[in-house]
């Protein structure tokens, strides 16, 4: 994604609104009589088009310090840094900066706008708002299965699982989306086949039934790692709900039916709130009179585990350590409510694009979408706030979803562990995917076609459109 500074994604923001919906800001302010219905208008446009919210949010990113007792907005425009606060005389907000105070008035108006109006943007809209996607979804659950220079022996023996498993596969869409990987070599080393890569005229020995929903396999060639390739994935999907899987992960039982009662609430719901318990079914959206919220689940995952049966183990050795893997790999993922990309990540459709999907990067886009997900979940926890509903992350109960021993068998349980402990800490210390990436796989990530996103390409057809 290209780096631009806030006030150059103002800008685009302000032209997008303007040649999209006829919307002009004109000296600081609304050019309409109706100022009121306008910004209803431009709420209902962010909370509804991918491309305005996104640059909505880049000029919103990084202006929130929580950590301050004083609860400040922390506003970049260029140079420039205010810190925004309320007021000593009242509740209305002025800019802070050095030692001087400056009107609120100062900032552009449509800042001014996104930071009175950004909580109420946050909020995700119900699906009775959206009541016409629901009739466009063909399928209940699609399964985004991104894959990079794997072999067709892996590809089949995983898919005959995932239908084993699956509860009602007529309502399931495969989606299999080759990133290519077939010159480079598959990052686990040279003792894979890369050359034998989805070669199939047609879908034969894939499964021991044909009754998928469907099965459809994307070639990917944009290039950028896995996060662009699970965004091209999803674009195309027809299932409310999306499953993002790992093909060397093998999930549990039902694994389908569980993710449905968990994200559309068909079976039950157990929420404590002001220290009681209540059990619900039906809705999914636990709705409580007086001081309690609605409860919405924004996402889930499954349990971590790793196979070590005969079959997951092939002809390589038992790793020694591995269960101690597990359990703490368990204890992240159940206590700090963590769970990482091998753990199939699922959430509906209409969340997914809400949020942008996952970021444009070759490593670590699981990690910053379930980041995202538990900030929200944050931030929308307390029963009495004015949101009226709470967010929660949700780990499914039961089996886990065991992934591939391999890297384990090759490197060993202790470096493993380490690298994988090291290369967070050095993500979360300000290194960059890329980088990341050299130091992970020992090579260049991915090339790009483009260093826009394709939201970005989209963006720049319609702003030049004109010009």
């Amino acid at each position: 994604m290209e780096s631009k500074t806030v006030m150059e994604r103002y800008k685009e923001l302000c032209s997008y609104l303007s040649r999209v919906y006829n919307i002009h800001l004109v000296d600081h302010h609304l050019d309409d009589v109706d100022t009121r219905g306008t910004e209803n208008l431009i709420i209902d446009i962010l909370r509804k088009d991918i491309i305005a919210r996104r640059l909505a949010s880049l000029v919103m990113m990084g202006q929130w310090d929580g950590a301050k007792s004083n609860h400040r907005r922390r506003l970049f425009c260029g140079k420039q840094c205010w810190d925004v606060g309320r007021g000593g005389g009242g509740d209305g907000m002025v800019l802070v900066q050095g030692r001087g105070e400056y009107d609120q008035r100062d900032l552009p108006v449509l800042i001014r706008f996104l930071m009175s109006n950004w909580n109420r943007l946050l909020e995700f809209p119900p699906e009775t708002e959206h009541i016409s996607l629901l009739r466009e979804y063909e399928f209940e659950v699609s399964l985004v299965v991104p894959s990079y220079g794997e072999t067709t022996a892996l590809l089949q023996r995983q898919m005959k699982k995932w239908y084993k498993h699956c509860k009602d596969p007529e309502k399931v869409e495969v989606i299999l989306v080759d990133a290519g990987g077939r010159s480079e070599g598959r990052r686990n080393g040279p003792d894979d086949d890369c050359n034998d890569f989805l070669v199939m005229g047609g879908m034969d020995g894939l499964s021991d039934d044909s009754s998928w929903g469907c099965v459809r396999v994307l070639e990917y060639s944009g290039g950028g790692g896995r996060g662009s390739c699970l965004n091209y994935g999803a674009a195309a999907a027809r299932g409310r709900i999306l499953t993002f899987c790992h093909l060397d992960t093998t999930l549990p039982r039902e694994w389908d039916g569980k993710v449905r009662n968990v994200l559309l609430g068909c079976g039950e719901n157990v929420v404590a709130i002001n220290g009681a318990r209540d059990n619900h079914r039906g809705s999914g959206n636990v709705s409580r009179r007086g001081e309690e919220a609605i409860v919405r689940v924004n996402a889930c995952a499954f349990g971590f585990g790793i196979d070590t049966s005969k079959e997951g183990l092939g002809n390589g050795p038992y790793p020694p350590g591995i269960r101690a893997v597990e359990t703490t790999a368990n204890i992240r993922t159940h206590l700090f409510v963590l769970p990482y990309g091998d753990q199939a990540l699922s959430l509906t459709k209409a969340m997914f694009d809400f949020l942008g999907g996952f970021p444009d990067q070759c490593l670590m886009e699981d990690y910053e979408l379930v980041v995202l997900l538990r900030k929200r979940a944050a931030f929308f926890k307390s029963p009495t706030s004015s949101f009226g509903y709470q967010e929660v992350l949700k780990i499914v109960p039961g089996e886990p979803a065991l992934c591939s021993p391999r890297r384990w068998q090759k490197f060993g349980v202790l470096y493993v562990t380490f690298m994988n402990s090291k290369f967070i800490n050095l993500y979360c210390g300000g290194l960059g995917p890329d980088q990341l990436y050299k130091l992970y796989y020992g090579c260049d990530p991915p090339k790009r076609k483009s260093e826009l996103s394709p939201w970005e390409e989209e963006l720049q057809k319609i702003l030049s459109a004109n010009d």
